[in-house]
């Protein structure tokens, strides 16, 4: 299986097998798909119109750029994104933060974005300390992190070779949040 990114969902060539999957999948979702008024996470509320399957939300998506897991020619996966789309952390930091020494855990330092914010974010609090603690990094994960926090610690248990299309880490070990909830 291959990953491929493109510009657009519209234009990527498979839009025949993404419209299929939205079908498929609709009623996995609550709301399903095709009661959503809108392709992203923050209306999450369901319509007062069921629309013609998933095809609203597909048009709705049809814009957006999209990766695309194919194979044989076929297309058996996909993520639709925004790349203007602005992502709110949720945080709760007791107040005794300058007494503390915190520890970032997560499993993959792929682009280093999310990591950067998350101690933008504790360094609001002043901590005494801050290490940022994975299983597997990414030179440009670690680069970008570095230069936002010099100060900050990475702990890691790998550095693997890089990113594929500047997102994922090659090779990996997989979705890290699909793996830990045992969903492949």
């Amino acid at each position: 299986m291959e990953l491929k990114y493109f510009e657009t969902v519209a234009t990527c060539g498979y839009a025949a097998d993404i419209q299929a999957l939205l079908v498929m999948a609709d009623k996995e979702f609550i709301p399903p798909l095709s009661a959503r008024g809108s392709s992203t996470q923050q209306n999450l509320t369901s319509t007062d119109t069921v629309s013609d399957g998933a095809k609203a939300y597909y048009e709705a998506m049809s814009d957006q750029p999209v990766v695309v897991a194919v194979e044989n020619g076929r297309c058996y996966g996909f993520m639709a994104f925004k790349n203007d789309y602005i992502c709110e952390y949720y945080a709760k930091l007791p107040e005794d933060m300058p007494d503390r020494e915190v520890y970032i855990v997560d499993a993959v330092l792929a682009t280093g974005t999310t990591a950067v914010e998350a101690v933008n974010q504790i360094k609001e609090k002043d901590p005494k300390r801050i290490k940022f603690v994975c299983l597997l990094a990414s030179p440009e994960g670690i680069e970008t992190f570095s230069k936002a926090h010099p100060d900050v610690t990475i702990i890691t248990a790998a550095v693997d070779f890089g990113l594929v299309d500047n997102r994922y880490i090659t090779p990996g070990f997989g979705d890290a949040g699909e793996r830990y909830f045992g969903t492949i």
